[in-house]
C-alpha cells in the first residue's frame, strides 16, 4: 500500500513541518556545543550549488522562494528581472516551532544564507534582510 491512506495536502504539510523541525533541531544542536551554525549551512550551501543550473535573478529567487515555501514560508512578493530581482518571504520559521525548541530568529536566520553559495556559483550577487520574520532576498548580477 502507497500513499492512499494520506491525501497530498497530509503529506505535503508533514513533509513541511518534519523539515522544519530537522532545521531547528539542527540549530539547537549546534548550540548546543557551540559549534558555528554558519559552517554547516555555508557547507550545505555549497554542495546543494552543484545541481543548479545557469538562470538569471529573478528565475534564481524563483527558485529559493519555492524552496521556502516548501518549508512552510509564504512568498509576499517577487518582483525583478534577468539582472536584478527582489523577494520577501515571511512566515519562517513559525512562532509555535520556535517556541517548541527555545530558539528565536537571531538563532535561525542562518538559514536563509544557504544560497548565497548557489548565487555565488551562478555568478549572481547575493544579499538577504530580516526583519522580524521577514526575510527580503536581493540578488543581482
Amino acid at each position: 500500500m502507497e500513499h492512499q491512506l494520506f491525501t497530498p495536502e497530509q503529506l505535503f504539510t508533514q513533509a513541511q513541518g518534519n523539515s522544519t523541525a530537522l532545521m531547528l533541531a539542527t540549530t539547537v544542536y549546534f548550540q548546543q556545543r557551540g559549534l558555528p551554525l554558519e559552517d554547516l549551512v555555508a557547507s550545505l550551501g555549497s554542495q546543494f550549488a552543484r545541481d543548479w543550473e545557469p538562470m538569471g535573478a529573478h528565475e534564481f529567487l524563483e527558485a529559493v522562494a519555492l524552496n521556502m515555501v516548501t518549508v512552510g514560508a509564504t512568498l509576499q512578493t517577487l518582483t525583478g528581472d534577468e539582472f536584478e530581482a527582489l523577494a520577501v518571504i515571511t512566515d519562517w520559521p513559525p512562532v509555535d516551532a520556535l517556541e517548541f525548541f527555545r530558539l528565536n530568529m537571531q538563532d535561525v536566520e542562518v538559514w536563509a544564507d544557504i544560497f548565497k553559495p548557489v548565487a555565488a556559483s551562478l555568478d549572481l550577487q547575493f544579499e538577504r534582510y530580516y526583519d522580524g520574520n521577514t526575510i527580503t532576498y536581493r540578488i543581482w548580477r
